[in-house]
């Protein structure tokens, strides 16, 4: 298993800590149905954006924000729906 340990956020209340956190990345999504698969990646996406979001130093959740869209950038310049021709009319 591979370990990684990044530095977490400093508390900007003293008396309330960020404690440490581990995650744990293992098995591998079960078989579902479409909808069952929208349901289960956003509760999974949603806990692991909660546990970064309190325990991350903001610099680093910047970042790292900034790195993932890069990753994913190809989402957001290729059209998924051929748009509409317009119509050009000869006088």
């Amino acid at each position: 298993m591979k370990n990684l340990t990044i530095t977490k956020a400093s508390p900007t209340i003293p008396a309330i800590p960020i404690e440490s956190l581990t995650i744990t990345i293992e098995g591998e999504p079960p078989d579902m149905t479409l909808a069952e698969a929208a349901s289960f990646y956003d509760k999974e996406a949603a806990l692991l954006a909660v546990a970064l979001w309190a325990t991350l130093p903001s610099g680093t959740m910047d970042q790292l924000i900034g790195i993932l869209l890069q990753c994913r950038a190809s989402l957001f310049s290729i059209p998924f729906v051929q748009p509409e021709k317009e119509e050009t009319h000869a006088n």
